[in-house]
C-alpha cells in the first residue's frame, strides 16, 4: 500500500499524511516530536475533496501515519523503548485531532459512489513481514483524554507484540484470513470492552463481522 504514487516506501521510514485543512503547526509539532535520530519522514498534505480507491483504502481518515518496514524492523528494534515512547506520545496527540470527515470513494476506474463517512479522524498503517499491511483504525469517535491514553498505550503494546513476534500462530492465522485485497488487515480497538477488534469490512464500508481479543489472547 502506497499512500502516494510518487513515494517509494523503500526511501522513507514514516509517512505522515493530513488533509490540507490542518495547520502547519500541527505538522511541525509531529515532526519535532517523532524524530531526530536519522528517521526519514515524508509529510503529505492532501486535498479534502480527494477521492480514494476503495480497494486500496477502505475507510480513509483525515490523518494517518504509515510505519514502513524499515522503521518497524530498524528503529523500533534497535532503539527500543525510546521510540515506542515517542510513538505513544504522537498517538496521544494525533488520535483526538479532527472530526468525522466526509470523503468520496471510487470502487472501480469507471464507477464512483456517493460520499461516505470516515470511521475515524486518525489511523495508522504498519508494514509487517509475513502478514502484509496492518491498518489500525477506530470504532468510536470523541474519546476523552483518559480513553485516548488507553488507546495509545494499547496500540504501542500491540506494535511491540508485532515487532517482537509475540503474536500466536493461531492469531496470525486469523489475521491472514481477514486480509483485504492488497494484503490489508484492519485492526481496531473497543475502548469500552478493552479489547482489540479484528475487523472484516463490507464493500459498502459498513463494519461487518468482528472478533474481539485482549492483548493476552492474541499472544
Amino acid at each position: 500500500m502506497k499512500p502516494d504514487n510518487n513515494i517509494d516506501l523503500k526511501d522513507v521510514d514514516l509517512v505522515f499524511s493530513v488533509l490540507d485543512t490542518f495547520p502547519d503547526e500541527f505538522i511541525d509539532e509531529f515532526r519535532e516530536g517523532i524524530w531526530g535520530q536519522d528517521v526519514k519522514l515524508y509529510v503529505e498534505k492532501r486535498p479534502e475533496a480527494m477521492m480514494f480507491a476503495a480497494i486500496d483504502w477502505f475507510i480513509p481518515t483525515a490523518v494517518f501515519l504509515f510505519i514502513a518496514k524499515s522503521y518497524f524492523d530498524g528503529f523500533l528494534s534497535q532503539m527500543g523503548q525510546d521510540h515506542y515512547l515517542l510513538l505513544k506520545t504522537a498517538f496521544s496527540k494525533l488520535i483526538p485531532n479532527g472530526s468525522v470527515k466526509t470523503v468520496k470513494h471510487v470502487s472501480s476506474p469507471n464507477k464512483s459512489t456517493s460520499d461516505v463517512q470516515c470511521s475515524s479522524a486518525f489511523s495508522c498503517f504498519i508494514e509487517v513481514e509475513g502478514i502484509g499491511t496492518v491498518k489500525f483504525s477506530f470504532i468510536e469517535e470523541n474519546l476523552n483524554l483518559e480513553e485516548v491514553e488507553q488507546v495509545s498505550d494499547q496500540l504501542v503494546k500491540f506494535l511491540q507484540c508485532l515487532q517482537k513476534n509475540r503474536l500466536s500462530a493461531a492469531f496470525k492465522k486469523k489475521m491472514l484470513a481477514k486480509r483485504q485485497f492488497s494484503k490489508l488487515v484492519i485492526i481496531s480497538y473497543d475502548v469500552k470492552a478493552n479489547k482489540f477488534v479484528l475487523v472484516e469490512p463490507k464493500p459498502d464500508f459498513k463494519w461487518a463481522a468482528q472478533q474481539r481479543f485482549t492483548l493476552e489472547e492474541m499472544q
